[in-house]
């Protein structure tokens, strides 16, 4: 078609309104408008667990298509739309609707799956995987393997089976890559000082410390996992988490 309409006007568009959590396969729609020559298509780009935005689909005439996510992962959407004479919308600075897939097995630290959150056992496999994650898998697994080996008991009333090095490494590997469903939290899951880095010299003292005291009353708790927090998190860092905020996050993945 040719058009001899003059459009200066720059047309706008957007993602509508997705639901907070959806099925791993789900449908994004959008909408766009243009005063002069009207739309022609769409650019639609997508990112997973806020990383960078990619091209998903390339100059579409579409409203609607089908996105298939991975359990667990969060999704973010924004739309670019192109008029018929060729204005393009200015590319957003942020995305216009981010959607949560559901399905995913809930984290816990329980990371033995006995059904307990103990110091010895679940929080020094926490810290001691966190020591060893940047290695190759394959001795990560091995290494981690030996940890469960000489953490983890054997009890006779144990009624799961016991998890491997592999099983450990991938739960947490999983939770790691995981946006925060809890409200406190503001970055990956296991961030538990909330500073963009997991670390086992912080996060993974934190969560040892804090489960070999969690079972004092709430007022002692908080009290002692302040001075956990003053003594593990960098003292440039600004506006911390408090030992109460803490231990409200940790709390939250403990069932």
């Amino acid at each position: 078609a040719v058009f001899n309409t003059l459009d200066l006007d720059l047309p706008t568009s957007s993602i509508n309104d997705l639901p907070d959590t959806v099925q791993p396969e789900f449908e994004v729609s959008w909408a766009g408008n243009d005063l002069g020559s009207g739309i022609q298509s769409y650019d639609i780009y997508a990112a997973e667990n806020e990383g960078n935005f990619t091209l998903w689909l390339n100059d579409t005439t579409d409203t609607s298509a089908t996105y298939n996510g991975t359990a667990g992962n969060s999704y973010s959407f924004y739309s670019v739309a192109t008029d018929n004479v060729g204005n393009q919308e200015i590319i957003p600075n942020s995305a216009d609707d981010t959607v949560t897939v559901s399905g995913a097995t809930p984290f816990t630290f329980d990371l033995d799956g006995d059904g307990q959150y103990l110091a010895a056992v679940d929080g020094l496999l926490f810290y001691g995987y966190l020591n060893i994650r940047s290695l190759p898998p394959f001795l990560r697994d091995n290494l981690t393997q030996q940890l469960a080996d000489n953490l983890i008991p054997d009890r006779p009333d144990r009624i799961v089976p016991l998890p491997t090095g592999a099983d450990i490494a991938n739960y947490l590997e999983d939770a790691i890559t995981r946006v925060a469903a809890s409200p406190i939290a503001q970055d990956k899951l296991v961030d538990i000082d909330r500073d963009g880095e997991i670390s086992a010299s912080i996060d993974g003292l934190l969560l040892y410390g804090y489960l070999n005291i969690r079972g004092l009353p709430d007022f002692l708790r908080n009290n002692l996992t302040q001075q956990l927090a003053d003594n593990l998190i960098p003292d440039d860092r600004i506006n911390p988490p408090t030992g109460a905020d803490i231990a409200e996050y940790i709390e939250s993945y403990i069932v």
